[in-house]
């Protein structure tokens, strides 16, 4: 092999590695703005927990009728017949 066939075994992957790299070091960026978070991490604070809501998501009478539709819905469905095996 010549000098000039050894230089591009080495020249060509080396290339090649530093055009990966590159690329994922300028593909890492950071959340800025006023929606941003205050930390460099961009998690949530831990001890900062949201505020409790002064009444409940669903009333119960709520949450008894959503549990029935979806009993409903589950009930309706036809389970499918299960593959048969073909050999």
């Amino acid at each position: 092999m010549t000098e000039r066939g050894r230089k591009r075994l080495f020249v060509a992957p080396l290339l090649v590695a530093v055009l990966l790299l590159g690329g994922c070091a300028t593909s890492a960026g950071t959340q800025t703005g006023e929606g941003g978070f205050r930390n460099t991490y961009n998690y949530l604070p831990v001890n900062d927990p949201p505020a409790e809501r002064p009444e409940p998501l669903m009333s119960t009478e709520e949450q008894s009728k959503l549990r029935e539709a979806l009993t409903k819905a589950r009930d309706h469905q036809t389970p499918r017949p299960a593959k048969q095996d073909t050999k």
